[in-house]
């Protein structure tokens, strides 16, 4: 029965999808997608990102959440502590005439408490 009445509450959270561009942490906003889960938006990432060119390559980048401002995760949510799962990826210049360390764009999938 409990099954049954959160399926009629709706989801408890979800996924937002948050492309910054060539920035590094935090910038303007060149694209935001709501999803209902993390791995719609993960998934989402594969496919939008497959055929990008082969000197670009997409790597999941250990970040600490604490690295972006409160006022960046306020424009999605009340608060950082609604955050629930975070994620930030980044396109990679993997080409012979890449900088090292030489990133195309930056995206974040965070998901969030209703």
């Amino acid at each position: 029965m409990t099954g049954i009445i959160n399926f009629l509450r709706g989801p408890q959270s979800f996924a937002f999808f948050v492309n910054i561009g060539d920035n590094q942490y935090e910038g303007q906003l060149l694209g935001i997608r709501i999803f209902d889960t993390m791995e719609q938006a993960e998934d989402w990432v594969k496919i939008k990102y497959m055929s990008i060119p082969d000197k670009w390559k997409v790597v999941k980048v250990k970040t600490d959440i604490n690295e972006l401002t409160e006022s960046f995760f306020g424009l999605f949510t009340k608060s950082r502590n609604d955050i629930v799962d975070f994620q930030r990826y980044r396109i990679k210049d993997i080409s012979e005439f890449g900088i090292e360390d030489q990133y195309i764009q930056t995206m974040y999938i965070f998901e969030v408490k209703k």
